[in-house]
């Protein structure tokens, strides 16, 4: 349950970090890259130096699956960064969280698993809770809608990818080299995307951008950790723990924008929010 909780602590702060780097005026993209050199680090650190050099490991499949994977994650982590700086951390951690649904209809078609009544209704209470979410009755930039969308198919791609790599090339020996080399290339894009970056040495001067990448590098494998260690040491079905682990980070980041950001929701959000827990109900049972 401890693994399960820092689990829960570590993602919904990813979200509340972001937010106080922007209402701190400090470069979003810095810390972006700082965060992978600690998230890579801390995987190397963590695996074996016998699987880190076992070249049986690095199939073909495997270096591809990791290249798109580690490409996915830097892209979803900066536009996480985006959508909780314009859309909020309740929003955007209810796009991320729905965004389940991809890897059950990937299920579905690619692994032939049934398709349930209690599935059909929790995905479409999933995508009626994003609408709901984002909806504001006055005029908005559409720009602020497009963040949680974004993140809501991107992270259901990687998701659905992620499904894909567990049940086809990850196992217990490979796991620890295969997400250090998911972040050490999502580094190596993020060092590409600084060369189009400009004026951006000037922000290195800032050493509050050296803290805000330390923390969220330790979280950002964090998050990840202590996943999978609940779900590898947990008593309840994986189901259930990714359910409850879901409905804490929601709750948690939706706590998190009300009390310390002044997020402000109206009824129909509060309804988004209250189905996207239904949903996340649901798919524990499935």
């Amino acid at each position: 349950m401890l693994s399960l909780l820092l689990s829960i602590l570590c993602s919904a702060l990813i979200f509340v970090t972001f937010k106080f780097i922007e209402n701190l005026k400090i470069n979003t993209f810095i810390p972006i890259i700082i965060n992978y050199v600690i998230a890579t680090s801390l995987g190397l650190w963590l695996s074996s130096t016998e699987n880190v050099f076992n070249s049986n490991i690095y199939t073909n499949e495997f270096i591809i699956i990791s290249i798109i994977a580690g490409f996915m994650f830097i892209a979803m982590f900066m536009s996480i960064a985006l959508s909780t700086q314009k859309a909020g951390i309740a929003v955007t951690s209810i796009a991320g969280k729905m965004s389940v649904v991809f890897p059950i209809i990937f299920s579905i078609f690619y692994f032939n698993e049934n398709v349930t009544i209690i599935k059909i209704v929790a995905i479409l209470l999933a995508l009626s809770s994003i609408a709901l979410t984002v909806y504001k009755k006055e005029k908005t930039d559409n720009k602020r809608l497009l963040y949680p969308l974004v993140i809501f198919i991107g992270i259901g791609f990687l998701d659905s990818l992620m499904k894909y790599s567990q049940a086809v090339i990850i196992n217990p020996q490979n796991l620890s080299v295969f997400t250090a080399l998911c972040f050490g290339i999502s580094l190596c894009f993020g060092i590409i995307f600084s060369f189009f970056k400009k004026n951006l040495f000037v922000f290195f001067k800032d050493y509050r951008i050296y803290i805000a990448g330390i923390i969220l590098g330790f979280l950002n494998y964090g998050s990840m950790y202590f996943l999978i260690k609940a779900l590898t040491n947990s008593s309840f079905d994986s189901s259930i723990t990714f359910g409850l682990n879901n409905l804490g980070i929601v709750g948690f980041s939706v706590l998190s924008g009300l009390l310390l950001f002044k997020e402000k929701l109206n009824l129909i959000n509060w309804i988004g929010i209250i189905l996207s827990i239904i949903s996340i109900i649901l798919l524990t049972k499935l």
